[in-house]
């Protein structure tokens, strides 16, 4: 067996469909509410590399990198 077959598959921290909080700035004006609708390929498969795309609550869409998403608690 190679080391490329031992090594577990990758998988992005955040679901489809988890709600987080997207961290825009300082201060709790600026942190707005969301849903991971897709995850984006990670060639480097690190976890600060991660990026996804989510749809606001008021419907439009964004692109975010993981450092500014936060999971929300249900």
């Amino acid at each position: 067996m190679s080391a490329q077959q031992k090594t577990k598959a990758y998988v992005p921290e955040l679901r489809l469909g988890s709600r987080v909080r997207v961290l825009r700035g300082i201060g709790a004006s600026s942190i707005l509410t969301a849903t991971v609708i897709r995850a984006l390929p990670n060639p480097s498969q690190r976890g600060e590399n991660q990026w996804y795309d989510v749809k606001f609550d008021e419907g439009k869409l964004g692109r975010f990198n993981t450092c500014f998403l936060k999971p929300m608690e249900s």
